[in-house]
């Protein structure tokens, strides 16, 4: 594991598609984030000991869906910043929205795809809640 202190946020998206990873990684780069695609949840898990700023989350995603992703979370006592996103419609990001709040996870927002990635910059932007530390 790298001990060097980090230099800027680190930021996992976490999308089965691995085109819209990568195309949000890029995008993301240039906006001062360390930025990294996972392609699971359980790949998110066990990168969480790399203590991610934020997490832009999937919620469809095959094997393990976001919804499940946000339970272990909210066990593994995660702090830093999530994003929900989801190309379904919003009546379902907003069910999972809920469950990020009451499970005590420091939601900033929720996006519905496709989204520009002007719309993630600006939540980025958004001043860090005190709600759940």
């Amino acid at each position: 594991m790298n001990t060097t202190p980090k230099t800027c946020p680190l930021l996992f998206i976490v999308d089965d598609n691995p085109f819209f990873g990568d195309l949000i990684v890029n995008a993301i780069h240039k906006g001062g984030y360390e930025s990294y695609s996972i392609l699971s949840g359980q790949d998110l898990l066990d990168r969480l000991s790399e203590r991610p700023d934020v997490i832009v989350l999937d919620i469809s995603m095959p094997d393990m869906d976001g919804i499940e992703v946000i339970k272990a979370l909210a066990k593994a006592q995660y702090r830093g910043r999530l994003i929900l996103c989801s190309g379904f419609l919003p009546d379902i990001i907003d069910a999972a929205a809920d469950i990020a709040k009451g499970s005590g996870l420091n939601l900033v927002g929720t996006m519905i795809k496709p989204f520009r990635v002007a719309q993630l910059l600006e939540l980025l932007a958004s001043p860090v809640s005190d709600e759940t530390a």
